[in-house]
C-alpha cells in the first residue's frame, strides 16, 4: 500500500494483497481479559461450524491469510497448529478406541471454545491447557476478521454495532 496516498502500489494490485499486511498475535493481557475471550467464543459460534470442521478450517483460513501474524517486537511468528493434532506417542502406541477417544477429545474442545456460545455477563477464564490452542484460534480469526475483531474485549462498543458476518 502507498502510505502517502492510501492507493495500491504496483506489487499490491500485481499480487492483489500487500505484502505489508500484518496482524498481531493475541497476548498474554487480551487472553486474561474475560470480555475478549467471551466475544471471540461468541464470534467463532456465530460462524456455524461443526466441532470437526474447524481443524481443517482454521488450517485454510491461515494458508489463505496473504500477511504476515507478529509478536509485539513485530516480529513473525509461525502458529503452531500441532496443538490440534494428535502426538506421535499416542498414534503410535494407543489402540483404535483410545485414537477414537483422543480425536474426540479435540472435538469436544473445539464444541467447548468455539461451537458453544458464551451469553453476556459469565465470565470466560482460560486455563494453561487451553490457552495456547485458545490463541491461535483468536489469532487466525482476528487476522481474516479484522472489522470484528477490532472491538473484542472492549465493554463500549461503537454505535452502530453491525455484525459483519450478516
Amino acid at each position: 500500500m502507498n502510505k502517502n496516498n492510501n492507493t495500491r502500489c504496483t506489487n499490491c494490485l500485481l499480487s492483489s494483497s500487500c505484502m505489508y499486511t500484518r496482524s498481531c498475535l493475541v497476548t498474554d493481557a487480551e487472553l486474561k481479559n474475560p470480555e475478549f475471550v467471551r466475544d471471540v467464543r461468541n464470534f467463532a459460534c456465530a460462524m456455524g461450524l461443526q466441532p470437526s470442521d474447524w481443524k481443517p478450517f482454521l488450517t485454510d483460513e491461515l494458508e489463505a491469510y496473504p500477511g504476515k501474524i507478529i509478536n509485539r517486537h513485530y516480529q513473525e511468528v509461525e502458529l503452531n497448529l500441532e496443538l490440534f493434532e494428535l502426538d506421535d506417542e499416542t498414534i503410535l502406541h494407543s489402540d483404535s478406541k483410545t485414537l477414537a477417544n483422543a480425536n474426540d477429545n479435540v472435538c469436544e474442545w473445539f464444541e467447548t471454545w468455539c461451537c458453544t456460545p458464551c451469553p453476556d455477563g459469565k465470565r470466560s477464564r482460560l486455563n494453561e491447557e487451553t490457552k495456547e490452542k485458545f490463541r491461535i484460534v483468536a489469532t487466525i480469526l482476528r487476522a481474516r476478521n479484522p472489522g470484528a475483531a477490532q472491538f473484542w474485549g472492549l465493554k463500549g462498543k461503537a454505535a452502530n454495532d453491525n455484525n459483519p458476518q450478516d
